[in-house]
């Protein structure tokens, strides 16, 4: 009987324990559960406002809206800002001349204080200054297309994000080969140079001149001029080059635009077909002259790409992710074959 007795009692004494622990911890579960899910949305909130909740805004300055090269690489910088949600501003100069005027223009992009202001420096001089207005304003700078010269950026103390650009010595180099296998290392041929002093124009010229003092031995450069990236420049200067020169067996231009102004020129002379010509950009009117056989082939350098990853560099860098100094985009000499 007391064992009876002493077995309801400690029954008893559990009942009445989980009966007092019970509703505590019910009580406690969801309103614990509660203030967790609070905490957690609000730091995800936090968060999204510090990135996608932010409508970002991008300025891009550049060289000109008339090249087709330079419209591509808008292009690429539109449309990707678009992909990622980012407002951008394009604008550019006239002329490639017009350095003070792009100055004018980006420091306007920077009074605005933008997000970050990606440019194509028609100076590779002029464009260190404002790179360090920009450090002081603490405006993230992408520098595409052509690359801040290296020394002034050193002796003012300028940084930029990164630097995207192509190998413009390389795209020289590989006109010069695409010539001398053309011309079988022999023959007379005039180059048609872009903006005198740019630092584009003397790279893809120094890169041609390279390989043809070292493997064109056989072939004479008869003229070299600018024609400033223009397509009517190339059409005249050409004409007076070819006037000179009737016996002129190939063309090197430093971009497609004067490449197919000479070979308006070369059409007006009845030499179609006698000239081989390669130029750089590898732009639509380009590859249809190569279609046709009026041109030998251009080297793509892929400028949507360049504008695409200035943005996207420039985005990362905002995001806090790790951003590379330099990004270089191949420089491939294209043939009719190549095209589809």
């Amino acid at each position: 009987m007391k064992k009876l007795m002493l077995a309801v009692a400690v029954l008893l004494v559990m009942v009445f324990a989980l009966c007092a622990c019970a509703p505590a911890e019910q009580a406690a579960s969801p309103a614990a559960e509660s203030a967790d899910a609070a905490s957690a949305g609000s730091e995800g909130s936090a968060a999204a406002d510090q990135t996608d909740g932010k409508k970002l805004k991008f300025c891009f300055a550049v060289k000109n809206l008339t090249n087709p090269y330079f419209l591509e690489e808008a292009r690429g910088v539109e449309e990707t800002c678009k992909e990622l949600g980012i407002e951008i501003d394009v604008q550019a100069t006239n002329k490639d001349t017009e350095i003070d005027k792009q100055i004018q223009i980006l420091d306007n992009f920077l009074s605005q204080k933008p997000d970050a202001i990606i440019a194509a420096p028609l100076s590779s001089t002029a464009i260190v200054p404002f790179i360090q207005r920009c450090n002081e304003a603490g405006v993230p700078f992408v520098n595409i297309d052509t690359a801040a010269d290296e020394t002034e950026m050193e002796n003012m103390g300028a940084e930029s994000v990164t630097c995207v650009i192509t190998d413009n010595y390389a795209a020289g180099e590989e006109c010069a080969k695409a010539l001398i296998e053309a011309l079988d290392g022999k023959g007379k041929i005039a180059v048609l140079e872009g903006t005198a002093g740019a630092q584009t124009a003397e790279e893809r010229k120094s890169g041609f001149l390279s390989v043809m003092e070292k493997d064109g031995s056989g072939i004479e450069i008869v003229a070299s001029q600018p024609a400033n990236y223009n397509r009517n420049e190339g059409y005249t200067v050409f004409q007076s080059i070819l006037a000179a020169h009737p016996d002129i067996t190939g063309l090197f231009a430093a971009n497609d635009e004067m490449a197919l102004g000479a070979i308006s020129a070369i059409e007006e002379a009845g030499m179609t077909g006698k000239i081989s010509v390669v130029g750089i950009n590898f732009a639509a009117d380009a590859q249809e002259a190569i279609k046709v056989g009026k041109m030998l082939g251009s080297v793509n350098q892929d400028p949507y790409t360049l504008g695409k990853l200035g943005v996207e560099k420039a985005y990362a860098y905002l995001q806090g992710e790790e951003v590379d100094d330099l990004y270089m985009t191949p420089s491939v000499m294209m043939y009719q074959d190549d095209i589809k």
